[in-house]
């Protein structure tokens, strides 16, 4: 209950000591911080089926209360997700308003929250796994969207866009020389793309002179050029280790071997259910989710 008294400490013959002690259970105000940074929050905007660790102080006469989680109370309103007893928020999965509410006596005090499920794009919900990777490489513009909030996650990458790719993280440099392929049209949308990666060796086309802009790029094909791209503003890597775990290494090209060891071996690209899938091919979410691993190795 509320009052006002002492604590005393004795001990022997020593003198003893004391301190007042009020005990409040109603403060004059009640602030809400975010647990991780200790920042103040007033309001929260939160991706849908996030979660946020929260704690609550008090104070009266503009001075600050000893308190517990204990303290308090929590409640969430407007079915926008759960809070439990020491401050933990969980987000639904849905797009809506509500807000969280913390009681200590008396005194109340809401924080207004709103939910979205989509970043950049409409078709990319922030419980996605690839939601991250999406926000990066657009906001670097490494891949940005089909049309106006869509990113198509689903659609296969080309050798073109994977190229396209590439030369954009390089900075979009020029090249003196055109490219030499003869199925890439001087005025393609991926023409100057070709040639810095034709010139820099990122990627060296087929046999008969052609690139096949148009043509689902592989996983391993992925790997190699990530790997010459890696080489070519880095130097070459120091590659160890072997594909000996995978049951398909067998089926990785020649060509591909060392560029498939570093990017596995780096975490850029990862196994299919304990297969490397060599010939398989890549959508553009998973296309976003390895730019950006690279990104951040």
């Amino acid at each position: 209950g509320e009052g006002s008294g002492e604590v005393t400490v004795s001990s022997g013959n020593l003198a003893p000591a004391s301190v007042g002690v009020r005990v409040v259970s109603t403060p004059d105000s009640i602030s809400v911080k975010n647990q991780s940074t200790g920042a103040a929050v007033s309001s929260l905007n939160m991706r849908a089926g996030g979660s946020i660790d929260l704690t609550a102080v008090a104070a009266i006469n503009h001075t600050s209360l000893l308190s517990g989680d204990g303290c308090y109370t929590w409640g969430v309103t407007g079915g926008i997700g759960k809070i439990d007893a020491d401050g933990k928020f969980t987000a639904a999965d849905i797009t809506g308003e509500g807000s969280i509410t913390v009681t200590a006596g008396k005194k109340t005090v809401s924080i207004p929250v709103k939910l979205f499920q989509t970043g950049s794009f409409d078709d990319v919900r922030t419980t996605s796994w690839y939601y991250d990777a999406a926000e990066y490489v657009n906001e670097k513009g490494l891949i940005t969207g089909t049309a106006n909030r869509t990113f198509s996650p689903n659609l296969s990458v080309s050798r073109a866009m994977m190229t396209t790719v590439l030369w954009r993280m390089a900075g979009q440099p020029d090249v003196e020389n055109a490219q030499s392929f003869t199925d890439v049209a001087a005025d393609s949308w991926y023409a100057k793309a070709v040639a810095w990666a034709q010139s820099s060796g990122v990627v060296t086309g087929y046999g008969d002179g052609v690139f096949k802009p148009n043509t689902d790029v592989t996983r391993q094909q992925m790997a190699a050029m990530l790997y010459r791209y890696e080489c070519s503003v880095n130097g070459t890597p120091t590659v160890s280790g072997s594909l000996s775990a995978y049951p398909d290494a067998v089926k990785v090209s020649s060509w591909a071997t060392d560029a498939m060891n570093w990017c596995i071996s780096r975490g850029i690209i990862s196994g299919i259910d304990g297969k490397l899938v060599p010939d398989g091919t890549a959508t553009r979410a998973q296309c976003a989710a390895i730019v950006q691993r690279y990104a951040s190795k």
